[in-house]
């Protein structure tokens, strides 16, 4: 079995230029965690997902402590920030590295890759363009077919 046959074709996107509160309202509706950032001929540019967008919400210091049991207890970072970070542009958060694989690329690889890299998705590429993504769930769904 292979990525082209268990991949999810129609893939939800997000452009570099949208702002980071309509991507998360579509990653909300559609229920993914992640989305590739591709541009007009569907190249990939890099990926967004949860991490970043809830890292754009957090003061700096907050992820670099690893720890907030010191804050006072009303203590509300996203108060602050919310409101700058929905016009924030996908550009200026989205992660340049990603896993990738090929459509032949065999669920065993697409697996391995996904826990080696510790990554939920992969995009699978023809040449230089998005043609598909498999995540966690497809290859899972996959293993228990046999």
């Amino acid at each position: 079995m292979t990525a082209a046959q268990i991949m999810t074709r129609d893939v939800v996107v997000a452009r570099p230029e949208e702002t980071v509160d309509e991507v998360t309202k579509r990653m909300l509706d559609k229920g993914v965690s992640g989305l590739p950032v591709v541009d007009d001929e569907g190249h990939v540019l890099g990926l967004v997902t949860e991490s970043e967008i809830i890292r754009l919400l957090l003061p700096w210091y907050v992820e670099l402590l690893g720890d907030v049991a010191f804050l006072p207890e009303d203590f509300e970072p996203f108060e602050e920030l919310l409101s700058e970070a929905g016009d924030v542009r996908v550009r200026q958060i989205m992660v340049n590295e990603f896993v990738q694989a090929t459509e032949d690329t065999t669920v065993a690889e697409l697996a391995t890759l996904m826990l080696t890299k510790n990554t939920r998705r992969v995009l699978i590429l023809r040449g230089d363009k998005l043609v598909g993504t498999v995540g966690r769930r497809d290859v899972l769904q996959e293993i228990l077919k046999h």
